[in-house]
């Protein structure tokens, strides 16, 4: 099967990367995007140069989903939403090293709100060697991106670029430490203030015992600056533990903590898919759960709860809504799901999910009750 990922084209007025080029605004518009991305396209045309040995891998995913609440919010609208991501990539490898040149494209359609329908293109390189003669081992990669939405939408539009370098080494057999960082840049040219650079640096801890319980810490630092500066630090502990050959279940908590914090401004773009929320806005808790059952051929199921608390430090409804601007936000947030996997065959996965939660806060823009969403995903592999 062929699959030409980065050259997505999307149904009903979905522009591809050639239509884009040829709709933007002026040459202001092609410079900023080869600003973010120009950088790595040396690297990209160096790659196009590696042997003919090189193993290509092909991957396709796609998934339909009904929500209830499609949104998150206080309008309760449902819609049926079908994803697709494609992934074509080049291995190469020389000893105890090897390097991934891959293309990716994600589009997500939405059958009631179609002009919510997007996608997200872009091109990556991954580079893994192993350190000594264990499992140690030393990862370093690059994506550039660019999301395009219908015209109702644009100002979702962006141009990103990520880079990151990870470590994994063994103290000792039962002691793992994990640490990294990772610097993303993303430019919505829709907006005024649109730009922004988040750094992000993790070290976690893993300690592996002979009752086959593993212990781990982590913690990750944020920073954020676009125009303002915010900051954050995220601290959790997690227990795993093996009940029998097929079953294990995990505990964790987590704790978020704001460093400090920008002033909120309505232009001010952030970086999750809503406008209106990003993780440096707030503090708070969070208790997770998951079970784990194996079960004959290679099928799995997976039980996961949860309870979030997320005190806000700003204001950030923008609705014409009933509010009083006296309190902050503050939502308490319990969630549920379920997941069945199975093969069918040797290159096909299949998952069924289903996600519950509720979100009680005192944002009635957020505030809602109940939200179910059911999905059937499956995944491809060439």
């Amino acid at each position: 099967m062929h699959l030409n990922c980065c050259l997505l084209g999307l149904e009903g007025g979905w522009p591809g990367p050639l239509s884009f080029m040829t709709s933007l605004r002026g040459d202001m518009m092609i410079r900023r995007i080869f600003r973010y991305v120009g950088g790595f396209c040396p690297v990209v045309l160096l790659l196009f140069g590696m042997p003919a040995q090189a193993q290509m891998h092909r991957e396709l995913s796609v998934s339909t989903s009904y929500d209830n609440n499609a949104f998150g919010d206080y309008s309760g609208q449902g819609d049926y939403l079908t994803q697709f991501n494609g992934m074509v990539s080049w291995w190469y490898g020389r000893g105890h090293s090897q390097t991934q040149l891959y293309f990716s494209g994600d589009g997500y359609l939405f059958t009631q709100t179609r002009d919510r329908s997007f996608a997200v293109q872009g091109v990556g390189l991954l580079h893994v060697r192993q350190l000594g003669q264990g499992n140690n081992q030393f990862y370093a990669g690059s994506f550039a991106s660019v999301r395009l939405d219908r015209a109702a939408y644009q100002v979702y539009d962006y141009v990103g670029w990520k880079n990151y370098v990870t470590l994994k080494w063994y103290l000792q057999p039962s002691l793992m430490v994990r640490t990294g960082y990772t610097v993303q840049l993303r430019n919505h040219w829709q907006l005024a203030t649109s730009g922004y650079t988040d750094h992000n640096a993790f070290l976690q801890v893993n300690k592996f015992f002979p009752t086959r319980t593993t212990l781990r810490g982590d913690v990750n630092f944020g920073f954020k600056h676009h125009g303002t500066s915010e900051g954050q630090i995220v601290m959790g502990i997690q227990v795993a533990q093996s009940l029998a050959e097929n079953t294990g279940v995990s505990l964790r908590y987590q704790n978020r903590l704001n460093t400090h914090a920008g002033v909120f401004d309505e232009d001010v773009l952030f970086q999750d898919t809503d406008i209106l929320n990003d993780r440096y806005d707030y503090s708070g808790h969070e208790w997770t759960a998951r079970l784990t059952q194996q079960l004959p051929s290679r099928r799995r199921v997976i039980v996961e709860g949860g309870y979030e608390i997320r005190n806000y430090q700003t204001l950030t409804t923008l609705a014409d809504l009933s509010f009083d601007f006296s309190t902050l936000r503050k939502d308490r947030n319990p969630y549920f799901s379920l997941t069945f996997e199975t093969p069918l065959g040797e290159r096909v996965n299949s998952r069924l999910v289903y996600d519950f939660e509720r979100n009680l806060s005192t944002d009635v823009y957020y505030d809602y009750k109940e939200r179910h969403s059911f999905s059937v995903n499956f995944d491809f592999d060439f």
